[in-house]
């Protein structure tokens, strides 16, 4: 399966749009290279997320440890539902998914009242 990357000024634009604080929580659906979870780190109390692709979590938590970035924790899985054990997150980012991606009912109980969905919709092409 091939991954698609994100240009510098995406990455820069989607952070914009997640408007986050240094007390939030984000959760992050599809983390690819860990490229958008570093810059959101240093945005945000603290980063989750998902990735499917196994190669890719193990990519990404051997480029936080060198990077010593401490407050991101990669997951394993499906992102689609979230991860039900961590508190509520102030900003959802849905960077995975397809062309239109479904935001689940189980993601949306875990955002925090008042909190943002951001969701990237088109190819890469678009």
């Amino acid at each position: 399966m091939v991954k698609k990357y994100h240009k510098p000024y995406i990455v820069a634009h989607i952070a914009e749009l997640l408007d986050l604080s240094p007390t939030d929580t984000v959760f992050e659906v599809g983390a690819e290279s860990g490229y958008q979870a570093a810059v959101m780190s240093h945005l945000a109390n603290s980063v989750i997320t998902v990735e499917s692709i196994a190669s890719l979590v193990n990519a990404a938590q051997n480029r936080f440890i060198y990077m010593e970035i401490n407050n991101i924790f990669v997951f394993e899985g499906n992102g689609g539902v979230g991860v039900q054990e961590q508190n509520l997150y102030y900003a959802i980012l849905m960077s995975a998914g397809g062309s239109a991606p479904q935001i689940s009912c189980l993601l949306i109980l875990q955002l925090n009242f008042g909190g943002r969905i951001v969701a990237l919709i088109g190819s890469s092409s678009n």
